[in-house]
């Protein structure tokens, strides 16, 4: 703690004596080593973290943390060949920790080797028994890629998994109600979305809203759209969506101003050619 209190005083030096002392009573804790490694940085000292590294991991082989410590900051430095070397280690002495497959996969598409990253997250998926942010993470790869089945089948593989996480349903949910095109996919995204419908969160009401629209519950969509609205949060695809959901009841005006809404932030999400699409529509009518 004492190292905590020098390290937000920007008195690195003296957190460093501080942490080493912790890592007397403790060679084995995570936090201590982590935070030392965080000033040596601080003081631009990468070379004296490595040294501190490889110390520890010729004492203490199995340290797992150390190696991917060491492994990112040659990262870092852009040694690639060496941090690969240390993520390896890393996946070798403790297969079931998701980290050492997210640094390896990050190094592959450093290398724009996307089929490799897949491969290694893939890898560690089943060595980690689903691990929710591989799972993330080959989601994002999927997805850019277009491989919506792909996406789907992960996410029925993690609901398999945590069945009661909302977290986990609502981004089920959320994906098949955008991206199931079949009808099996809009009725399982219903049925996914029933117990959805408890919550108040936004982005949870906001996914039930959108399963509500694209079965044509248009009256239902918009209500719960609001409701997220009211609780002051009104993002770029709640913005869209209420848009869409008042475009379809024909009332041109609100479909305008939400739309132009949505689109007034230059940034992509998901339905942007649609939105455009009909935001030009109503400019025309």
């Amino acid at each position: 703690m004492s190292g905590l209190a020098y390290q937000a005083e920007g008195n690195f030096k003296k957190s460093i004596t501080a942490f080493k002392q912790s890592l007397k009573i403790n060679p084995d804790a995570i936090e201590p080593l982590t935070q030392l490694i965080k000033s040596y940085l601080a003081q631009d000292q990468a070379e004296n973290a490595i040294s501190y590294l490889k110390q520890l991991t010729k004492k203490r082989k199995q340290h797992f943390i150390a190696h991917n410590l060491l492994g990112e900051i040659y990262l870092h430095q852009k040694n690639i060949t060496d941090a690969e070397k240390s993520f390896r280690q890393v996946t070798k002495i403790k297969p079931e920790w998701s980290q050492g497959y997210k640094n390896l996969a990050l190094i592959a598409l450093m290398d724009k080797n996307t089929a490799i990253a897949i491969e290694v997250l893939q890898q560690g998926l089943k060595r980690t028994e689903g691990a929710m942010d591989l799972i993330n993470e080959l989601v994002i790869l999927y997805h850019n890629n277009r491989k919506h089945d792909a996406v789907i089948a992960l996410y029925e593989q993690a609901y398999k998994k945590q069945a009661d996480s909302l977290i986990v349903i609502n981004s089920y949910a959320r994906y098949l109600a955008e991206y199931g095109v079949t009808k099996d996919g809009l009725i399982k995204a219903a049925k996914l979305a029933v117990r959805l419908e408890k919550s108040n969160e936004p982005a949870v009401l906001d996914t039930v809203a959108w399963v509500s629209f694209k079965q044509g519950s248009y009256s239902k969509a918009q209500a719960l759209l609001e409701q997220a609205i009211e609780q002051g949060i009104e993002s770029q695809e709640i913005s869209y969506h209420l848009g869409m959901v008042y475009f379809k009841q024909g009332d041109k005006t609100l479909a305008k101003t939400y739309l132009d809404k949505a689109l007034s932030v230059k940034t992509e999400f998901t339905g942007i050619k649609q939105a455009r699409k009909v935001q030009k529509s109503l400019e025309n009518s």
